[in-house]
């Protein structure tokens, strides 16, 4: 509706559809116009036409058409325009179709500031009359994984009469460059239920769709108790309607900038935070920089455990409150957040393990045989990543660590190590025979005969010989034979001077470990000898 006329001659109309009285809007569609291109459409042939004989899509429709439905209408005020919106709905949808829940069921949109700002009002939309909306906005970590990852920085209820888009003030909220942050809304119906925007399109007039892009950590439902990234729902919604697709849902936040964009940088010592004695604490500092050259000063900060943290770890400042110690009081993760006056909070997680084992591998660093025991090196981590101490930490024991062949090696953890529902951590290391020496070596006509010293006693279980021609660049090529049997003949040769070496294995195949331990483990070649055939 583009007008009226109180006094459009109710005569105009078709005798047969006379209205009562006088009296019409003035309506444009836009199909029928001829003045405009896209996204006019249509083929330009209807409605009154202009001086130059188009038809202009314009038409009269008197007061009291009944045929009227679904109208809508925009309130408009001049205000002064946010200096930034944040929003990731940038999809021309053409259908917003709203699903109603019995049970709580919420929407999300995470953003990253693009500059330092002061969010001033979240937007929503609401699909009928008598919505109340309830909001929350988090100052996230930055390895969130849910839109309440973090503090709760504001938080309100808002009702309305009619269904539409609503803006709705917020107490300030200070978010430095790029910060996470989530704006959280829950819209509960007049009849007690709870609404979800679901935003989508098809194909417009004909035209081949075009894919609307829900990135990962961009916008989450919480529904059934539990957050879901959105971008799975929307995906798997597409995967059933091919000719739709779905779009981030249309929550909005308008802010201010900042004079200058400030950088919170927080920097923690290399030590893993566990109940571990000596890996129990752990040194933060809080870093501010900003993209002018403007004085920061010393500004007061303020550092909290988030509710729920309480009981993981202590807090102690140092310095000019610019340094944090934290003690480890509880296995868990605590969520801590630095408020720096006029700047902004950062909020970040410190995870406090129990430090049991988790992990442990034996390494032999000469798994060459000695006649006496073989004792790997055992590099041994607690469940958050810390390097143990054995001994103090966990203890090993060693089985079949002398002959060559497979030896187990068995850890376990000690004292506060100790998982009592872990099982012993088991691994193995290969113990291989040393370089055999050839004990004789001679040539006849096509042949060469060789004996090796017997190195069953070790363990090994057999040999393995190789020849080729002296100064040849071709591969060695191969004859085994077990342990045992010292003396060898390869045959068939032609004449001239071979090179000839011989190692011994061992024979792990047939062994009760895992596959990747079954194989043949060959042990260090003796010496080189030269010998010529005729």
């Amino acid at each position: 509706i583009s007008g009226w006329d109180d006094h459009y001659p109710r005569e105009n109309f078709l005798a047969e559809h006379q209205p009562p009285a006088d009296g019409a809007w003035l309506a444009k569609n836009s199909w029928g116009s001829a003045e405009e291109a896209f996204p006019s459409y249509g083929g330009g042939n209807w409605g009154i036409l202009n001086e130059e004989g188009q038809h202009t899509g314009f038409f009269w429709i008197s007061y009291y058409d009944h045929s009227v439905c679904e109208p809508g209408a925009l309130e408009l005020k001049a205000a002064a325009a946010p200096q930034n919106v944040d929003e990731h709905d940038y999809y021309p949808i053409t259908e917003l179709v709203t699903e109603s829940y019995n049970n709580p069921v919420s929407m999300a949109n995470v953003f990253q500031a693009k500059h330092s700002q002061t969010l001033q009002e979240i937007s929503c939309m609401t699909a009928s009359a008598n919505t109340d909306v309830q909001y929350q906005i988090y100052l996230l970590q930055d390895a969130y994984q849910t839109p309440e990852d973090g503090l709760l920085a504001a938080e309100g209820v808002a009702s309305f009469d009619d269904a539409g888009f609503h803006r709705i003030p917020v107490d300030d909220v200070l978010v430095y460059k790029g910060q996470y942050y989530s704006a959280v809304v829950t819209l509960t119906n007049a009849e007690g239920g709870y609404d979800v925007f679901t935003p989508r399109s098809g194909g417009i007039f004909g035209s081949d769709i075009q894919k609307a892009i829900v990135n990962e950590r961009e916008s989450y439902l919480h529904q059934d108790g539990k957050w879901q990234d959105y971008k799975q729902t929307a995906e798997a919604k597409m995967d059933e309607t091919i000719d739709v697709s779905y779009d981030n849902f249309p929550i909005k936040v308008y802010s201010d900038r900042a004079e200058n964009d400030v950088r919170l940088i927080l920097r923690s010592g290399e030590g893993k935070l566990s109940l571990l004695e000596g890996l129990n604490t752990n040194k933060y500092t809080l870093r501010m920089t900003a993209s002018r050259d403007f004085d920061i000063g010393k500004p007061a900060i303020v550092w909290k455990a988030l509710p729920g943290s309480e009981g993981l770890v202590e807090m102690e400042t140092k310095g000019e409150g610019t340094k944090l110690i934290v003690t480890a009081k509880a296995a868990g993760t605590a969520l801590l957040s630095a408020t720096v006056e006029g700047l902004g909070t950062i909020v970040f997680p410190v995870t406090v393990s129990q430090g049991r084992l988790r992990m442990a591998v034996p390494v032999a660093l000469d798994p060459t045989y000695t006649g006496k025991e073989i004792l790997p090196l055992v590099i041994a981590v607690s469940d958050n990543g810390s390097t143990l101490t054995e001994g103090v930490h966990y203890q090993v024991a060693c089985e079949n660590n002398i002959l060559c062949g497979l030896a187990r090696v068995e850890i376990t953890g000690i004292g506060a190590c100790a998982d009592p529902e872990a099982e012993p951590i088991v691994d193995y290391f290969a113990i291989v025979p040393p370089g055999p020496n050839m004990t004789s070596l001679s040539a006849q006509s096509g042949e060469i005969r060789l004996s090796v010293e017997d190195l069953s006693e070790t363990g090994a279980d057999g040999y393995e010989a190789q020849y080729r021609l002296k100064g040849s660049d071709e591969a060695w090529t191969s004859a085994a034979f077990e342990a045992g049997q010292t003396d060898v003949v390869i045959s068939g040769l032609a004449a001239g001077e071979y090179e000839v070496q011989v190692r011994a294995f061992v024979d792990n195949t047939d062994e009760e470990a895992p596959e990747m331990y079954r194989k043949i483990e060959y042990g260090a070649y003796g010496k080189v000898r030269t010998i010529a055939v005729p």
